[in-house]
């Protein structure tokens, strides 16, 4: 015996002040490059429209670092974003790491590169490549 169906029956005629719920949600976190993120990404490849895959390993002085690739094709239940022209591609399990993560490119001669302003982490190493959630 299984669990009771559940219904959801339609209280427009009702209660004509309630929105109905909505399908797609534009508050929706995601990962975002920074236009000289984008630039520089852009050198690094020949192709029109790269993809770049941001996630998270174990490792780094904090318990997670960040990892950045250039890749060729999506795998299954990636979520994708598109930012300055540029597809980022996360795989579900360090989406739950970097929501909301903004990836920004410093080209200094000291301490160069990119960098990774992640809300959801309490601490941050020196180097900007490893986080503690």
């Amino acid at each position: 015996m299984g669990l009771p169906a559940l219904y959801i029956h339609d209280t427009t005629e009702k209660f004509p002040n309630l929105k109905k719920p909505q399908t797609t949600y534009n508050n929706t976190m995601s990962i975002t490059l920074t236009k000289p993120a984008a630039q520089h990404v852009t050198t690094m490849t020949t192709d029109q429209q790269p993809l770049v895959r941001v996630g998270v390993t174990a490792g780094g002085c904090s318990g997670y670092e960040y990892v950045l690739d250039i890749i060729d094709e999506t795998r299954f239940n990636d979520r994708i974003f598109t930012s300055h022209g540029i597809r980022v591609v996360v795989d579900p399990r360090s989406y739950l790491y970097i929501n909301g993560t903004q990836v920004d490119f410093d080209d200094s001669m000291m301490g160069g590169g990119f960098k990774f302003e992640n809300p959801n982490a309490k601490r941050s190493c020196g180097c900007g490549t490893s986080f503690q959630v």
